[in-house]
């Protein structure tokens, strides 16, 4: 195929860009670090040998990374331990170059998802861009890249299984399905009905073995490094509030668990985890009844509603990421059914807009006028609206 003299200009063009941001940011002229500071602080512990869960280590070192000694409470990296060979080479970089890679990862981890994803789905080459858009209009996007968050590598697990799998490159499939262990909790329904699927699908337990593989050799390089960091993340985890650590038993979150808790038993964490006990029985029950081989595209947009609507804590805006698996699914249906229904489909386009306009805006309009503030967890009903909307896109394009 004929390159084209504009592609092969931009290509070095490219490059130089992005090495002068580099040198940019690495002398201080960068943008805010928000919660990058979790992962570039653990990171930098766990390549030091130390404890990548120690909150006055962490502390000392975000007090450095901020230059900013009056931080009195460190950003706390959550992920499990096999996370940390994934975000330890931040480390080796100064603080504000490893923001800049990071945050490039972060939105080329969430572009490729979308062409692999539209792929997966069948979205025709012509109107791609449209899934391109869409995905860089998404709100949880943007605070994706805002916050400097890990969700980026989640949504790419899910879109490389999906990937893969259709390939028939079942170890490949499941090395990257390994990716959504890094936020375990965000996406069980999808991890549980993997689990179920490999009990009478051979294809499907070469894919637990490749995610098995992948998720093993992390955590034993993660073991090699710091032979008593799986006892440090128990510790962390199960700790109480103090001064300098911040309990998740204690955050404010915007998931209907976090809301059972509050109004049945506030003081019992493990409240929290009913909704995903009773999403995993029925899961199984359904699984039972059919017995049938799982379809997983077809399968996958509901999972990842299940997860996202039943998680016992998180689900922040910056995770919804893994929502532009129904966002692309919805695309590839309603593509088809254009030339009929161009006002149906148009009016989804507004909804989805105004979803996501509403969700980037209402926070700047709240303090503007009112001098409220809304905190991430007061977005409670963004995942029940995408549904909505998402639901409302199968019926259009029945």
């Amino acid at each position: 195929m004929k390159r084209s003299p504009i592609l092969l200009l931009s290509i070095p063009l490219l490059g130089v860009a992005l090495v002068g941001l580099v040198m940019m940011w690495s002398n201080g002229h960068g943008l805010p670090m928000r919660d990058f500071v979790e992962y570039y602080s653990a990171g930098k512990a766990f390549l030091d040998h130390r404890n990548p869960y120690d909150d006055h280590l962490l502390l000392e070192i975000q007090r450095g990374m901020l230059n900013d000694p009056t931080v009195d409470q460190p950003i706390m990296m959550w992920n499990p331990p096999w996370a940390l060979p994934l975000v330890a080479p931040l480390g080796w970089l100064p603080p504000n170059a490893a923001h800049i890679l990071w945050l490039l990862v972060q939105l080329a981890s969430v572009m490729v998802s979308v062409a692999m994803l539209m792929s997966v789905y069948a979205v025709p080459k012509s109107v791609r861009i449209v899934g391109y858009v869409a995905a860089l209009g998404f709100s949880p996007t943007l605070l994706l890249l805002w916050y400097g968050q890990i969700g980026g590598f989640c949504l790419l697990g899910l879109a490389g299984y999906l990937y893969f799998q259709k390939r028939g490159m079942h170890l490949t499939a499941g090395a990257f399905a390994a990716l959504t262990a890094l936020k375990p909790h965000l996406l069980f329904a999808f991890g549980l009905m993997l689990l179920l699927d490999a009990i009478v699908c051979r294809r499907s337990r070469r894919v637990l073995l490749g995610g098995g593989i992948a998720i093993l050799a992390a955590a034993l390089i993660a073991w090699f490094v710091n032979p008593m960091v799986y006892g440090h993340y128990m510790d962390s985890i199960t700790a109480q509030s103090s001064d300098v650590h911040y309990s998740v038993q204690d955050w404010l979150q915007p998931n209907v668990s976090y809301k059972l808790r509050m109004a049945v038993a506030p003081e019992k964490f493990r409240v929290q985890f009913v909704p995903t006990a009773v999403a995993s029985v029925v899961l199984l029950a359904l699984w039972l009844w059919t017995r049938r081989r799982i379809d997983a595209p077809a399968q996958a947009p509901g999972l990842v509603f299940v997860s996202v609507l039943c998680t016992a804590y998180g689900a922040w805006m910056f995770d919804l990421v893994v929502l532009l698996v129904p966002v692309i699914h919805a695309l590839s249906r309603l593509v088809n059914v254009w030339e009929n229904r161009r006002t149906q489909v148009l009016l989804m386009a507004v909804l989805y807009v105004l979803l996501n306009a509403a969700a980037g805006l209402a926070p700047v309009f709240m303090y503007t006028f009112f001098k409220v503030g809304l905190g991430l967890h007061e977005f409670l009903l963004f995942a029940p609206a995408a549904l909505a909307i998402y639901l409302m896109s199968l019926w259009v394009s029945r």
